[in-house]
């Protein structure tokens, strides 16, 4: 599939809200989300491994890349048969659901028989055509080496750079300048398709109503993609981690406060209001309220809950429904944002 420079790669953890956002997102068609498998404990039945490639692939009917990696660690089944068991999941969904086969994740560090069931996969007619590989920042603390690892792990893969997207994964090292180091040396010209993903969005939320955070991933990438535009070198696409942080803090409220995040163009909007024992999350309406103002009719479903419930009509949901609202608004503005600058030196 050809990838762009204008294409984007959500970076997900799979969770119930990222995937009820997806589910409603399938008309984006220059998105492709890059999705972890959520790590399955103990003993790992084929029926539990079922259930959640299908919560995926009922989500997002068009292609996407699968991360295994991390799935099985606390599991009784090594990584390959875990990727067997993923890939015999999407078979039997395929069956009924006109789905393709997820694009499989690995990186420099998979484990050797991981790699060699990747391999199989990709040399079957009707596995997947691609490969993802996905460099995070801690794989690249000699990025000299960089070149010659990448093309041992191609070969290990019997796959040809074509085949391959690779994925710069800086996580929350929003970090221009050593994006920019790495840009230069991973031979961007060889991929079939190439993105630089990072995460900006804060690890925790203050305590005030309103609050705005700086997308510094994007307006990093903005000056990395013009750049490199502007001297004739090939430009990666864009890839981030939506409204939440690239590392999630160690426990999350088990009842936050009601509150939405609303993307715009160089920063995000936070808006909460306290609960009260005798309102409840009641409290969504007047957040609502106050950010109707920030969101864009028919933008995407993000955007009409919010105008709804400005009105005080719907339900009040909960923490999952406000983050998938997040996130359906996320997905929309980003690509629009993205396809805005076709043509164009203006940062948006």
């Amino acid at each position: 599939m050809n990838r762009d420079d204008l294409h984007y790669v959500p970076m997900l953890r799979g969770k119930r809200a990222e995937l009820s956002a997806l589910s409603t997102s399938g008309h984006l068609t220059t998105m492709t989300p890059l999705v972890e498998l959520q790590p399955i404990e103990g003993e790992v039945p084929s029926t539990v491994v079922a259930k959640r490639v299908n919560d995926i692939l009922q989500a997002w009917y068009r292609p996407l890349f699968l991360d295994v990696q991390g799935a099985f660690d606390d599991s009784d089944v090594d990584l390959a048969d875990g990727y067997n068991l993923v890939r015999r999941a999407a078979q039997s969904i395929a069956e009924d659901l006109p789905v393709p086969e997820p694009i499989p994740v690995v990186d420099i560090a998979s484990p050797d028989g991981f790699l060699a069931a990747v391999r199989v996969a990709l040399s079957e007619d009707a596995g997947p055509d691609e490969v993802c590989i996905r460099l995070r920042a801690d794989h690249v603390e000699r990025p000299v080496q960089l070149r010659n690892r990448l093309e041992t792990l191609v070969h290990t893969l019997g796959a040809t750079p074509e085949q391959v997207h690779l994925v710069l994964d800086l996580e929350s090292t929003v970090n221009v300048a050593f994006a920019e180091m790495l840009t230069m040396v991973v031979p961007a010209e060889e991929w079939g398709g190439y993105t630089l993903a990072w995460g900006a969005f804060p690890t925790q939320l203050g305590s005030e109503e309103e609050q705005v955070h700086g997308r510094h991933d994007w307006t990093g990438w903005v000056d990395i993609h013009d750049a490199l535009r502007m001297d004739n070198y090939r430009a990666p696409g864009f890839g981030d981690y939506s409204i939440v942080a690239a590392s999630p803090p160690p426990s999350v409220p088990r009842a936050p406060n009601p509150n939405l995040r609303v993307t715009r163009h160089l920063d995000w909007l936070v808006m909460r209001e306290r609960r009260t024992a005798l309102e409840g999350n009641e409290a969504i309406y007047r957040v609502a309220q106050r950010l109707v103002g920030h969101v864009d009719e028919g933008l995407s479903a993000g955007d009409s809950w919010v105008i709804e419930h400005a009105r005080g009509d719907g339900t009040t949901g909960n923490a999952t429904t406000w983050i998938t609202v997040g996130h359906q608004r996320h997905f929309a503005f980003v690509t629009a944002q993205l396809a805005s600058r076709g043509g164009s030196s203006v940062p948006l």
